[in-house]
């Protein structure tokens, strides 16, 4: 299963889009980047500010910020916030 967040510009502006493969749901939605923290047991670390990209593929998550920036983790995604602008993950 692979989901991802792929850059795009809907309706002219800049955003991601949302894409779940498995599921068939594409979201076009405008959205604005977040901060990506490392759940480490009731402690969040942040790993990386302004995720612009995210790609889950298996146990990895591949994320690139707003700067190029890239950082992978053997992680899977717990929550995603879009009004706190925050990535949750979980280490595998």
């Amino acid at each position: 299963m692979r989901h991802s967040f792929l850059q795009g510009k809907p309706h002219g502006r800049k955003g991601a889009f949302f894409e779940t493969e498995s599921q068939g749901i594409r979201r076009s939605d405008s959205m604005c980047e977040a901060n990506a923290f490392l759940l480490k047991g009731d402690a969040e670390e942040k790993v990386l500010e302004n995720v612009d990209e995210l790609e889950v593929d298996g146990d990895t998550v591949r994320m690139v910020n707003i700067f190029g920036e890239q950082k992978s983790l053997r992680a899977r995604v717990k929550r995603y916030n879009n009004s706190e602008g925050k990535i949750l993950l979980v280490a595998c």
